[in-house]
């Protein structure tokens, strides 16, 4: 068995369908990414400097 690339459309649809699956994977993480830097963010601004001067 070889491991080339076959050169039918079925084979050039599948690469299709997994390199548009890929970016929107990408796009996700990214988006999921910027979101947590986001909340944690607000959080901070929320929080002030209240939590670095607790002591416990």
């Amino acid at each position: 068995m070889t491991d080339k690339l076959e050169s039918t459309p079925e084979a050039s649809n599948e690469l299709a369908s997994q390199r548009v699956a890929r970016r929107r994977s990408i796009a996700i993480a990214l988006t999921l990414g910027v979101m947590v830097v986001l909340f944690y963010a607000a959080t901070l601004v929320r929080l002030g400097g209240a939590v670095a001067q607790k002591t416990w």
